[in-house]
């Protein structure tokens, strides 16, 4: 009998042990591309240490406003989600919303760019290390965009790739002709 109780506290403790701790995320997005890969690549990232659910919302300053101060208007659907462990948000649009979330129903907010607002409105900034941060507890320094690291497939040559380049950037020249010259070059 002791071995059979010992084997059952074992596997009761094993199955604690492998379960994944469920998290909820809210997810705000402004409707770039751009801004909702990134969200979706630190959301794929979680997904692999936690068990997971997503809401997303495309909502408009005026709607959370509403709903934050007058809660049995249409806006009162939030009632019935659950409450976020994680408000995540890329894009300039997407912070005053995400801090009004965080006063109404708590959780930790999470911001994927050099934020418009002052850093310590929200509790994490993954913010690319060209855009030179403060040194803050809460920032987190990317190199680039954020994005998910995807294996590549065995069945593709490794020796064969497609660069895209070009297009504006605040942070950088562009030159047609100094990429054209370049190219002969090499």
């Amino acid at each position: 009998m002791e071995i059979e109780s010992f084997k059952q506290n074992r596997l009761k403790r094993h199955s604690r042990e492998t379960k994944k701790k469920e998290i909820v995320i809210w997810l705000f997005t402004d409707g770039k591309a751009g801004h909702v890969k990134q969200s979706n690549a630190l959301v794929f990232e979680l997904d692999k240490i936690f068990s997971i659910k997503v809401f997303e919302f495309h909502e408009n300053i005026m709607g959370i406003i509403r709903y934050s101060f007058f809660a049995r208007s249409k806006y009162s659907k939030y009632q019935t989600i659950l409450k976020p462990d994680l408000i995540i948000g890329t894009g300039h649009r997407t912070h005053l919303p995400m801090l009004l979330t965080k006063l109404r129903f708590g959780g930790r907010s999470v911001v994927i760019m050099k934020p418009t607002l002052p850093y310590s409105f929200f509790d994490f900034c993954l913010v690319p290390r060209h855009d030179n941060p403060p040194k803050h507890n809460n920032i987190l320094l990317t190199e680039g965009p954020f994005i998910s690291v995807i294996e590549p497939s065995p069945e593709k040559d490794s020796k064969k790739g497609l660069f895209l380049i070009g297009g504006p950037n605040k942070h950088l020249s562009w030159s047609d002709d100094g990429i054209i010259s370049h190219s002969r070059l090499a």
